[in-house]
Parts: C-alpha cells; sequence; structure tokens
C-alpha cells in the first residue's frame, strides 16, 4: 500500500494493493480511498455507478458533504480489476450518541435460564452504560437516507467476492481513520446476492430496525383515478375525505430562491416532525435543503403547502431509476388534525409517481401503518453493527438481540 501526496486543501487518499481474491482464483480487487468527492477520478466513477442510482451520484454526495462540513467526515472508496472501475463505496464517519438505541432495547426480565438470565444482564448494563456516551461510527450507506445507498458493485462481479473487498476497504479505513469504535453496514435487502452468512463470520452483529415502507405502482394504474378504483370502498373514502379536509390548502413546487426565502421555515416544520423520531442516526442541518437543492437542482423536488399565503407544510423527493425515494417533510402538528396535511401529502406522492411512471415509491421507515393505509408494505432491511473493542463486540451481542422494532397494524386498502 503506498500513501499518495496530499496537501490540506487536498484530502486525497491512498492507494491500496490490497486484494480480495475468491477461491476460483479470479482476478484480485483493488481499491483506492477518496476523503472529497471533488477527488474521485469523475469518469472511473460514472464507469461504475448508473445514472438510475442518483442517490450515488456525485451531484447528491457533493451536496450531502457540503451540507455536513464540520458535522461528519467522509470517506468514498472506487474498486477496480484490472484498472477498471467495478465497484463504489461510499461511506460517513458520524459522531453517535449511543443512548439512542434505548428506544430500540427491549425491557428484559427474569429468566431462569442462567445463560439468557446474564444476557438480560448485559443488555441492561449496557443500555444504561450507552446513555452516558457518543462514539465515532464508520457507516457504509447515507444517514439521511433508507435504502441500499452505500455499496454498489457491477453485476458480474459475485457478491461474496464484492463484499470481501469491501471488508479490506473497511480494515484500511479503521487503521487510517483512528478511534473507531463502531462500523455500521446500513440497509441491505436480504436476499441471495446478500453474502449474510459471510459478514457474521466477520464479526458483524446482525440486526433489524424498523421496515422500509414501499409501495408498488401497478401497470394499470395508468392514472390516479385507477389508483383510487382499485381500493377498497373504506379507503377510497377516506382519501377523498382527506382531499375535502385539505382543499383549502395551496400546493406548488418550491424553487431554490423560495426555499433559500423560507429556509428557517422549512427547518422548523421539518424540526416538529423529526423529534418524534424514535432514532436518528445523524441530525440534518439547518440549511439542509437549501443546500441540496443548489446541487441537485430539478433532481430535488420539494413541494410547498400554504395556507392563506403561509407555507405549514413541506415534502420532499428524489427520483432514483424508476424508484421515487420520499425524502424528508415537515408539517405542523396542530394544522395536521384539521386538515389531514400528512394523508394528503401522501397522495399527492402516489399521484405525482403515477404520472411520472415511477415503479415504486420508497417512504421510508416512520409511521408505518398510516403509509400501510395507502397502500405501502414494509420491507425488512439487514444492519450489521461491528464494535471495534472486541471484548464490547462480544458484549453487544445480547443487546443487539434485544432490539425491537416498532409495534404496528399492517392495513390494506385494496379489494381482494
Amino acid at each position: 500500500m503506498s500513501v499518495l501526496s496530499c496537501s490540506k486543501s487536498h484530502l486525497v487518499l491512498t492507494e491500496s494493493n490490497s486484494e480480495a481474491t475468491s477461491p476460483d482464483g479470479d482476478i484480485p480487487l483493488t481499491f483506492q480511498v477518496f476523503s472529497t468527492v471533488a477527488a474521485i477520478p469523475r469518469g472511473d466513477w460514472e464507469e461504475i455507478v448508473p445514472d438510475s442510482q442518483t442517490c450515488l451520484r456525485h451531484d447528491f454526495l457533493a451536496g450531502i458533504e457540503r451540507v455536513s462540513q464540520g458535522v461528519m467526515d467522509f470517506r468514498y472508496v472506487l474498486f477496480y480489476q484490472k484498472k477498471r472501475p467495478v465497484a463504489f463505496a461510499s461511506f460517513q464517519i458520524v459522531r453517535f450518541d449511543v443512548g439512542k438505541i434505548g428506544p430500540y432495547a427491549r425491557n428484559t426480565g427474569a429468566s431462569r435460564n442462567p445463560l439468557q438470565a446474564a444476557g438480560h444482564f448485559v443488555a441492561r448494563v449496557a443500555k444504561d452504560i450507552s446513555r452516558r456516551f457518543s462514539i465515532r461510527v464508520l457507516t457504509l450507506g447515507n444517514a439521511f437516507l433508507t435504502g441500499e445507498y452505500g455499496f454498489y458493485h457491477h453485476p458480474e462481479i459475485a457478491p461474496q467476492r464484492a463484499f470481501e473487498a469491501l471488508m479490506d476497504a473497511v480494515k484500511q479505513l479503521r487503521r487510517e481513520t483512528g478511534k473507531i469504535r463502531a462500523v455500521l453496514l446500513k440497509d441491505f435487502y436480504p436476499g441471495p446476492q446478500h453474502p449474510e452468512k459471510y459478514l457474521c463470520e466477520q464479526g458483524f452483529h446482525l440486526f433489524h430496525g424498523d421496515p422500509n415502507m414501499i409501495l408498488h405502482l401497478q401497470p394499470e394504474w395508468e392514472t390516479f383515478d385507477h389508483y383510487l378504483d382499485a381500493m377498497s370502498s373504506k379507503y377510497r373514502q377516506r382519501a377523498r375525505s382527506a382531499f375535502k379536509k385539505s382543499s383549502e390548502l395551496v400546493s406548488r413546487d418550491m424553487s431554490l430562491e423560495d426555499i433559500l426565502a423560507q429556509n428557517g421555515r422549512l427547518y422548523a416544520l421539518f424540526c416538529k416532525i423529526a423529534e418524534k423520531d424514535r432514532f436518528v442516526l445523524q441530525q440534518v442541518p439547518e440549511r439542509y435543503f437549501c443546500r441540496l437543492k443548489t446541487h441537485m437542482g430539478d433532481a430535488l423536488k420539494v413541494t410547498g403547502y400554504y395556507q392563506n399565503g403561509e407555507l405549514i407544510a413541506f415534502m420532499t423527493h428524489i427520483p432514483n431509476g424508476r424508484t421515487l425515494e420520499a425524502h424528508y417533510l415537515g408539517y405542523d402538528p396542530e394544522w395536521n388534525r384539521d386538515l389531514k396535511i400528512y394523508q394528503r401529502m401522501l397522495y399527492d406522492t402516489v399521484r405525482f409517481a403515477i404520472d411520472e411512471g415511477f415503479a415504486c415509491i420508497s417512504l421510508g421507515r416512520t409511521a408505518m401503518e398510516i403509509k400501510s393505509t395507502v397502500g405501502a408494505e414494509g420491507h425488512t432491511m439487514n444492519m450489521y453493527l461491528l464494535a471495534t473493542q472486541p471484548l464490547i463486540n462480544r458484549l453487544a451481542r445480547p443487546t443487539m438481540r434485544n432490539l425491537s422494532m416498532e409495534d404496528w397494524i399492517p392495513r390494506n386498502p385494496f379489494r381482494d
């Protein structure tokens, strides 16, 4: 491994000759590490990351990086095979308040089984200690998004092999960044393409948060009315009631100028909703929306909802290939009771996705039950945590096993 020269203005990189060789003796993968988007060879990046992966593209990651200056550090890894780029990984180094796992930790009681009782005891102690400190976490993925937005590899590279190369990169990043207390690999959909067993063999603990709510749009829904017609009368009436109660609201796309002028209001509305979330990996900075809009332009859609000219709600969307990502939103809960703002925004999201020809909508992890009333279904995602201190990593196992998801009742709004 050789370290390239760098100056204070270029946080560049290390070049690695680390190899991840598969049992069949295929050509090994090498990788390069970058600490800023601007340092990545753009041609190599664009060769491996398809245009459909908006949330791994330059403008989006540059926007996240700019917004989070002084809050997070970043590392990006390009993997090569014979000098041809074949995979890309995006890391964020966040300072995590460990006490945030508290709402997810189940209450553990007495047990007659000695081993189980010991596990419960360790979990209780760990939960109590976790409230008292924060740690630096090397995170594969995006702290501001739900989804597979940390690692992408060319389909011709076997998943096991790609993840072996990824683990080599993680080991190097741990050596070079210093004082990393945990490694988090977030948001992978389970499946044959995902080497769950291999990651657990590497010492990671598998756990699940709340599911990602995804609405799959049916081909026969050519218009929003077709979508409503597919509902049972109960849920169709519910939708119409939400539109009736919110009829005085005026919605319109917000330009960059609008966002800049309303930045304080947008952030205040966002915080009214964000403060209710059980788990936040990284707090969104105050100028998040205007800076992200500056970098992404039309690729970030911001819709404002106004009553008598006053902004009382907003929602953001990011087109990501054939998936529409429902990003952050905000509204005043007091207005929501009478105007059904949140339901209106969900239905407006469905209408927009149908009109624009998306295949599905990713609605994120919060408010699962109400999202299911518009047709979204919960999809479990795997996450993996490794504490870098071996003893702490062993003690973390019972705590991770005792993490719980929010209780909710799935609804089916469609006719059988």
